[in-house]
């Protein structure tokens, strides 16, 4: 009678922990997902203010149109003395 008091103890302990493990690996699952979606939105975040600035740049910038090099024409600096 002892002995199967102490497997049924035993296999209580073992279901415990094994369902305490499970209960650990979701946790640190849930976890790790939560950080991704952290460092996701902090990201989409930074690329929205690096936008804002390349706009708030190009409204500062003067508006001149864009000449290749291979079109310029290259004028010699003027001097005046």
């Amino acid at each position: 009678m002892k002995k199967k008091k102490k497997k049924k103890k035993k296999k209580k302990k073992k279901k415990k922990k094994k369902k305490e493990k499970e209960e650990g690996r979701k946790r640190e699952e849930e976890e790790e997902e939560e950080e991704e979606e952290e460092e996701e939105e902090e990201d989409e975040e930074e690329e929205d203010e690096e936008e804002e600035e390349e706009e708030e740049r190009e409204r500062r910038l003067p508006l001149t149109p864009f000449i290749p090099l291979h079109n310029a024409v290259i004028q010699p600096p003027n001097r005046m003395h």
